[in-house]
Parts: structure tokens; sequence; C-alpha cells
């Protein structure tokens, strides 16, 4: 089986569509981001999956989202498979409005964290995203949460997931422990609820208004008993002296991801240049041109064409396109 036939097959598509998918493989495969064809085909197969708008309405076209996410992938020692469902994730929570927002996002907050946290981020967007959506968070301000909170640690990171999660839960549920908290912070715990249960900036302001009135409580114990009224047990888990910490990264994180838009070219432009690439580019070209007349990579057909047939002119006509290709310069410093 040869490898666009797998292609299309993983992918139930025939005909025009079928072709389209190789051809999108082979532009990857000849951009040189891909190591081989092999490669490109499974990256367009994640792609075609996960991004359905993929070269329509505004999208970035499928080669190109799978060349962001080996690129994001390679640098940063990731799953391709993985950082393609992390990135699709983000546009389904509502957190980025692309796939483009969605590895710039990941690319910077992946430079910004520690090394030993970075595989942490993934899960917790995975897991926590739709909670982040509900409190009103957008992509820029979910990541600079999460990279405050990556600072103290994995444990942290953890409880901060979690313990905006059970916000979203204790905040709406009008149970006693709920409004004699609210009741403490001189709060109507009804009207709360409602804010939080709006979703949006309602809920993003009420989040942040309670995160300010626990923080104007003076005693460290008893702004700890009421934050983890309305927090819960993940809060709890945290030793007192962290709990003003998160509050405050709720009322507004340091904007750790300023300026996060064109991330993820400005890594490929660093890592996708040079002489080095563009002996690959050059190299993945012509085996890209000579494969395309001889036949798919890998074929199992096993017959080989007279110079009168059809695969013969074909292979004759890619290798005449492929002496007369230009030859990419390729400057050395």
């Amino acid at each position: 089986m040869d490898i666009e036939s797998k292609l299309a097959a993983q992918l139930g598509a025939t005909g025009d569509l079928a072709a389209e998918y190789g051809d999108r493989a082979g532009a990857l495969y000849r951009s040189g981001v891909a190591g081989s064809m092999e490669e490109a085909a499974q990256a367009v197969g994640l792609v075609a999956n996960s991004f359905r708008t993929a070269g329509f309405e505004g999208e970035a076209s499928m080669d190109q989202i799978a060349s962001n996410a080996m690129t994001f992938a390679n640098v940063f020692d990731q799953d391709v498979s993985a950082s393609v469902q992390t990135a699709s994730q983000l546009i389904q929570n509502g957190l980025a409005k692309d796939s483009t927002e969605a590895f710039d996002l990941l690319t910077r907050s992946f430079q910004t964290v520690p090394a030993a946290m970075r595989d942490e981020l993934p899960e917790i967007i995975q897991e926590y995203g739709t909670n982040f959506r509900a409190l009103g968070f957008d992509g820029e301000e979910s990541f600079n949460l999460l990279v405050a909170a990556a600072e103290q640690g994995k444990f942290a990171l953890d409880k901060t997931g979690d313990a905006l999660k059970e916000f979203t839960i204790r905040a709406t549920d009008g149970s006693k422990s709920t409004a004699e908290a609210y009741k403490f912070l001189g709060e109507d715990a009804e009207a709360m609820a409602t804010s939080v249960a709006a979703g949006g900036e309602s809920a993003q302001l009420a989040l942040q208004y309670t995160a300010q009135k626990l923080l104007d409580i003076e005693d460290p114990a008893v702004m700890a008993q009421q934050a983890i009224a309305l927090f819960g047990t993940p809060l709890e888990d945290l030793s007192v002296d962290q709990i003003p910490a998160f509050l405050k990264t709720l009322t507004g994180a340091e904007d750790a991801m300023s300026g996060f838009a064109g991330s993820t070219q400005q890594m490929s432009d660093t890592v996708n240049s040079g002489p080095n690439h563009a002996m690959t580019v050059l190299k993945n070209t012509i085996q890209s041109t000579i494969t395309d007349g001889i036949g798919p990579p890998h074929s199992s057909s096993s017959r080989t064409p007279t110079s009168g047939a059809p695969g013969a002119q074909r292979s004759a006509f890619s290798m005449r396109n492929c002496a007369a290709a230009p030859m990419p310069s390729v400057m050395v410093d």
C-alpha cells in the first residue's frame, strides 16, 4: 500500500479529495519541515481529522497547519498528534479563533514557563479549558494565569485548574456554605450566582471581584477559610501562604503572553532556515518530483511500464521538469 493511498483510506477520501490530501502532504514534504513523506502524510491526516475548516473560512491550509504542528512538536519535543489535539481543543473551547492563534498561544507559553512544566500545560488545557471559557477567560488570559501558576510548580498548576472548576460549581450551587461566604464578603449569593452562570464578561467580573474581596481580608486564616468555602478543597490542599498568590492571579496576572501573535512563525523562521534547511528543501523537492513520475513511494505495484506506457511518459516528463527546475540558491554565512 503506497503512502497516498493509505492516507486516503484513513480519511475515507476518494477522487479529487484524496488527490488534494496527497498534494497537501507533498507540499509539506517539499517544504523541508517533514523528514519523510510518511511523516508529512501522517501530519496532514491528523490535521484533516481535527480541523474540518482547513483551507476555508479564513483558516490556514492543511499543510500550513501541519507545518506549524510539526515545528512546534520538534522544537519542544512534543508528540505531533497530541499537539494537534491540544490546538484543536483550544479552538473548540473558544480560547483561540483558529489554528494560527492556537499554536501561537502554545508556542509563547512553552517559551515562557520553566522547561519542566511544558508537558503539564496541554493536559491542563484539555481538562479545564471549558472552565476557563465558562468564567470568561480568553486564550491570552487563560495562559497568563497558567504561566503564573507554573512558576509555583506542578502542584500549584494542577490546583489552579481544580479551583476554578470548583468555583464554577460552588458559586452557582445555592448551598448554605456559599451563601454564608458571600454574606461574609458583603455580597448577595444569588446575584453572584447569576453573574457566574451567565458566563463571559459577567462571570469574569464576578470572579475578579470575589478574589479581590477575599484579598481584602486582613487575617490570613480567615481569608483561607472563606476562600476554601468558595473554591473548595483544591485551595485547602495549598498552604495558607499560597492562597493570596492564587487570588492575585485572578485579579490580573502579569501579562507574560503579551505579543504572542506571530510566535509560531518567528520560531519557524528561526529553525527552518539556513543552508542545511535549504539543502533539505532541495533534496525533498527532487525526491518528490522523481517519485511523482515513477509512482508513489513504497507502491505495492511491481509492474514496470514500457517506454510508450503512460507511466513511463509521466516519469520522463517529471524527470525533465526536475532537470529544468531552477536550483534554489544556498547562502553560506
